[in-house]
C-alpha cells in the first residue's frame, strides 16, 4: 500500500488511530513533513501544520477528511 503523507492527519492518540511518536519534523513552507514512529514499527510520513506537534510527541494517526483521498492500492509486486 502506498499512503501519501497528505493523506493521512496527525490527532491526539485515541481509539481507532495508528499510535506513534513524532520522529522528526521537517518544515517545508506552509507545512511540515512528519516522521512518526508507529508502535507496530513502521515509519510513516504525515503532512500537517508547521507546529502542530513537536519531536517526542505522542499522537495518533488516521486517514485525512479531505476528498480525493491519497491512499492507493496496487496489486503485489507492481512497481
Amino acid at each position: 500500500m502506498v499512503v501519501r503523507p497528505e493523506a493521512l492527519r496527525l490527532m491526539a492518540p485515541a481509539p481507532g488511530a495508528v499510535p506513534g511518536t513524532v520522529a522528526e519534523r521537517r518544515f517545508t513552507g506552509a507545512s511540515s513533513l512528519f516522521t512518526v514512529a508507529t508502535d507496530g514499527g513502521a515509519r510513516l510520513e504525515v503532512t500537517g501544520p508547521p507546529r502542530s506537534v513537536r519531536p517526542g510527541d505522542r499522537v495518533g494517526i488516521m486517514p485525512s477528511r479531505r476528498s480525493g483521498g491519497g491512499i492507493h492500492l496496487f496489486p503485489s509486486g507492481a512497481r
